[in-house]
Parts: structure tokens; sequence; C-alpha cells
């Protein structure tokens, strides 16, 4: 396995259907085995390591870098420190095959369930028994079908202004990695707020292997500059499903429903609240719009530089909300991963919400 401190980068795509195949390549080349803890077998070979389960004694598995920190959690063991000593040479890969055995062997034996790639022999996650997996495969299924019935829903790059807003859309559009995959589409008519062309959007995000439950919600996508604003309930109906036992059915029927329901909803709350934003005033100056970002989620430097952005996209303006937000929205975009970038799109979405819905 990739014991590193680098995380792989997110596999970006250009379709719905490209991003599918993946899944679904995925999906039919595993399978779930129950294992225990207890039942672990670590192999050293040199410098790597690879891990056997008594209940699956034929096969030897690497692991991914989202399954090492499982597993290091499991054990006890940070997995910063896990990772160094097995860089570090032969010796240190030794010792940490030698702690990760004994941990195995001492600790409570406990049931899990192993999550196998059968395909490049890799556990993509441990789970616990009461998991309920719900595919990506099986997500990206039923958005195809949603926008087969309503055509009019495309991807964020098809309507940018500009080359560097479609390659930034292009960037963030459809992403899978090891532990999570996003999907964003956005409706093909354009909102006009003040002198911007806006679209409402879905995204639907979900893991597989246990990384986080599986969400839908709305999001509003500014044409010139590919921010994306994504939006709580209070704009329309949204889903986050935990991955229990009846997860898989749960998405089957009110998951699918919501997302229809979404690809049905009335943008103008969201357009009301925009409007709203460009005229209210939150800050007198740059200091008090960093100490207003701060106030509401953000950190010392990510607030000063979100300040300073949106200032700088509006005339110097550090008072309004709408200001503010553009900052927020267009500094996510220095993040390499989707996830990390969801965290601000998501506070902006909720100061839009919060003080102008």
């Amino acid at each position: 396995m990739l014991w590193t401190e680098e995380r792989p980068r997110d596999v970006k795509y250009a379709g719905v259907e490209d991003m599918y195949d993946d899944a679904l390549a995925v999906r039919q080349g595993s399978r779930t085995n129950v294992v225990t803890t207890g039942g672990l077998q670590v192999r050293v070979h040199g410098s790597e390591l690879s891990w056997a389960f008594r209940e699956v004694p034929a096969f030897s598995y690497d692991l991914t870098r989202w399954s090492a920190r499982q597993l290091c959690t499991m054990m006890g063991v940070p997995f910063d420190f896990a990772a160094w000593m097995v860089q570090s040479g032969v010796a240190g890969a030794q010792l940490m095959g030698a702690a990760f055995q004994y941990t195995a062997l001492t600790r409570e034996d406990k049931s899990l369930l192993a999550y196998l790639s059968t395909m490049e022999n890799k556990v993509m996650a441990f789970n616990g028994t009461g998991y309920g997996r719900i595919y990506n495969a099986t997500v990206l299924e039923k958005i195809i079908e949603m926008r087969a019935a309503n055509p009019q829903w495309t991807l964020p790059y098809d309507a940018a202004s500009d080359v560097r807003a479609a390659l930034e859309a292009r960037k963030y559009a459809l992403t899978m990695s090891e532990h999570d995959m996003f999907v964003f589409l956005i409706h093909g008519e354009p909102l006009r707020v003040m002198d911007r062309n806006y679209y409402r959007g879905i995204t639907v995000w979900n893991s597989e292997v246990g990384a986080k439950s599986l969400g839908i919600s709305q999001f509003l996508y500014c044409e010139g500059c590919a921010n994306r604003l994504i939006l709580p309930g209070v704009f329309g109906v949204s889903a986050r499903i935990v991955h229990r036992l009846s997860a898989p059915e749960r998405f089957l029927s009110e998951g699918v429903d919501i997302l229809n329901q979404l690809a049905a909803s009335d943008p103008g709350p969201a357009v009301a609240a925009l409007h709203k934003a460009r005229e209210l005033r939150v800050a007198e100056d740059r200091k008090g719009a960093v100490d207003f970002l701060r106030a509401n989620g953000l950190g010392m430097l990510v607030a000063e530089q979100a300040a300073d952005i949106g200032a700088g996209e509006n005339g110097g303006d550090y008072t309004t909300l709408l200001s503010l937000l553009d900052g927020v929205t267009r500094n996510s975009q220095r993040s390499g991963f989707t996830d990390h970038r969801m965290v601000e799109d998501t506070i902006a979405g909720k100061l839009l919400v919060k003080y102008a819905a």
C-alpha cells in the first residue's frame, strides 16, 4: 500500500457516464467479507507490509490510504507515525508490522466488514457490521436516469463564460477518489441577478467506504467566476443518509424522490436572497469583514484571504454580504480536493441563508 503523507489526487471526469463506468467496475470487482481483528495477519516483505485475514486465508491484501487510516484508528496507532516508520526503511517496516500484529492479538476481538477489491487485491475499507453500503455506481445510475428525464440538467463548465471559468468548473464538476465522490449539475436556464448570470444546481455526494454519509443538496453557480454556494434545505428539500443497514433501501426510496424534487424546484427564494445580499452591509471595513467571517466559521488566514479576494472582485468593497460570499467561494478554489472546497462553499451558503433568506 501507499504509506505516504501525500493524499492521492481526486480523479476528474468529463462526463457522468465515464464516471459511472469506473464506479461500476469497482462495484463489480469487489466483495465484502466479515473478518475479525484477532484474525489479522501482518506480513512484512522488506519495507512493504501486506495483510491477510484468518477468514480469507488464501489471499493477502494491500491497503488504500483510507483503509490504512481506519486500521490505525482501530489499533490506536497514529497514521502519520506509522507512515513515517514504514517509509524509513526495512527496520521501521518490520517494527510497525510487529506492533500491528501484537495489537491485533492482544486487543478485544471484534468483527468487521472488509470491503475488498478483487481486481487489485486491496482492502478499500473496514466498516462495522451495522454498515449499509450505498455504492457510488448505484447513485450514479439514478443521476443518469434523472438527467434522461430532465435533459436541461447539464455540467457547470457547459455554462462557463470564459476559458478560466470553464477550466475551474471542469476541475470540480465530477470527481471521485478512494474515499468519496461528488457530482455537480446545473439547470441550463440562467438566472439573471444584477449584472451576473447564476444557475441553480444539484450536488450529490457519497462515500461507499464510509468516509461520509450520502448527501443531496442545492447550490448556486456563478457563470463568470465558477463560484458555488452550497445551499441548506431552507431553499427546498435536501437529504443526508447515514450508511446504516437500511441506507441502500432508503436511498432508492427517499433519496431518488428528493433528487427529482430538486430538479423541479423553484429558484425564486435563492435569487431573492442574492439580491438582498448585494445590498446588505455586514461590515464597515476590512477588519470588520474579517471579524464577520471568523465569527461565522472561518479561520483567521482564510477569513483574511476571502475578504481581500471579495473586495478585489467588487471594487474594493469589504462591506456587503455578496462581496464576502464572492471572496469565500473564490478562495475555496485554491483547494485541490473537492471535499475541502465543499467546507468553505457550504459556509458561504449558510451565510446567505442566515443573513439574506
